[in-house]
């Protein structure tokens, strides 16, 4: 799917100052726990809603919502009507509330330029430590809420939630952590004009996630920087596939990270790409001898061609096993492709979930027991990583392993334990 354009689209703004509550509070009530795995069904009719924070000061940040103009309902005059209520916890368990703020919206879908509406407001925020943001957005005209969760990192002033990126030449907010090479983009450090800001390129990641059971810890990864040049007004071209970080100069941490794609993407560029693809359900001897084919598309289609047994069945299982790389990809990528991620290798093995608990800081993912499988559950964490702060990481277990091998026996057998939905 290509890099969809964000047009601001706030015809009336209730800025916290303005309109809603500030006054703290000993309880407030929690949003229900539903399953949120419409996330990753890009069939579903739910809408799923971009969440950008930016921390534009000490004390305030702007929250930025990319909503999806073909999900709104709208009333007789052709607008959309939307009620924002943002609620702010100083625990991450959502029990201790701030304060909460509503702003309304409304939005004009015949004016949209692009397939999203970007709504924009801001929130009395202090530095020092990480809060919880939990977000209700009613659709007036459908009469139907939605919910998500977010953190608002405040214990440090250069990780990521200080960066803005937005488009260089129309100033739209850029949500995903991927962009097209050769894009050009510019990088704001909260509201401060032109600070110096030292930009890192290293080259496409080769690292993979470890399988679901594999629980020891594997040979620390070696990032290898390329090269590394600064910017005052923070406009520059990602001219290199690979990996960016922005951060600000002499800062620790890593600050923004922005993987540069192909063209394709969040699709595989090459046949080589669909070799690596298949790591996870080859022995190392089909896929060293794939990997140094001579003709590797042809490799590729030997492989599924002996699994499927039939040109027709092979093309279902192509279509179903790259179909989940590229949404992997489209959903997972953080500083690598998402499909080498902890969450992408899961998507791609056993499908979409059946059920998703999305929290702030944590997701579950349920599979609902199937002919050939039982009841399976993971956890994703949010977790210390060298080299991207929110990584959600999967809590391991043995007991995962006959799960793993059955899934992956099921794919060499031509079989698939659930199509997309």
């Amino acid at each position: 799917m290509n890099k969809l354009l964000f047009l601001t689209a706030i015809c009336c703004i209730c800025m916290m100052y303005a309109c809603g509550s500030t006054k703290k509070t000993s309880k407030s009530k929690n949003l229900k726990k539903y399953n949120q795995a419409y996330l990753y069904t890009e069939t579903s009719k739910v809408p799923h809603i971009h969440l950008k924070v930016h921390h534009v000061s000490k004390d305030s940040a702007d929250i930025y919502l990319g909503f999806p103009v073909d999900k709104l309902k709208l009333d007789s005059s052709k607008n959309a009507q939307l009620k924002v209520t943002y609620e702010l916890y100083k625990d991450l368990n959502g029990k201790s509330i701030l304060y909460s703020l509503v702003a309304q919206f409304e939005v004009n879908k015949a004016q949209q330029l692009s397939d999203f509406a970007t709504l924009k407001n801001r929130i009395a925020v202090k530095d020092g430590q990480d809060y919880l943001l939990k977000i209700i957005v009613l659709d007036g005209v459908a009469l139907k809420n939605y919910y998500l969760e977010g953190l608002v990192k405040k214990n440090s002033a250069f990780n990521e939630q200080s960066f803005l990126v937005t488009n260089a030449y129309n100033n739209q907010v850029l949500f995903d952590s991927y962009e097209k090479k050769n894009s050009r983009i510019r990088v704001q450090y909260r509201n401060e004009s032109e600070p110096t800001l030292q930009v890192k390129y290293y080259p496409p990641f080769r690292e993979l996630a470890l399988p679901t059971f594999k629980t020891e810890r594997k040979r620390p990864y070696i990032y290898e920087m390329d090269s590394t040049f600064n910017t005052t007004d923070g406009i520059f071209t990602i001219n290199q596939l690979g990996t960016y970080t922005v951060q600000i100069k002499e800062a620790r941490g890593t600050g923004l990270v922005l993987v540069s794609v192909d063209n394709r993407f969040p699709k595989l560029a090459d046949a080589k790409d669909l070799v690596e693809a298949l790591r996870y359900i080859t022995k190392s001897e089909e896929f060293e001898k794939m990997i140094w084919a001579d003709d590797s598309k042809a490799a590729v289609d030997s492989f599924w061609l002996d699994r499927a047994g039939s040109f027709d069945r092979g093309k279902v299982l192509v279509k179903e096993f790259y179909g989940r790389v590229q949404r992997a990809n489209q959903f997972f990528t953080t500083y690598k492709e998402g499909w080498k991620t902890d969450r992408g290798v899961v998507f791609v093995i056993y499908g979409e979930p059946d059920v998703v608990y999305k929290t702030a800081t944590s997701e579950q993912w349920i599979y609902e027991a199937s002919t050939s499988q039982q009841r399976i559950s993971f956890t994703f964490k949010q977790g210390i990583h060298p080299f991207y702060e929110s990584e959600p990481q999967l809590i391991r277990h043995p007991s995962y392993e006959d799960s793993w091998h059955q899934s992956v026996y099921e794919w060499r057998k031509g079989l698939i334990r659930k199509t997309s939905r």
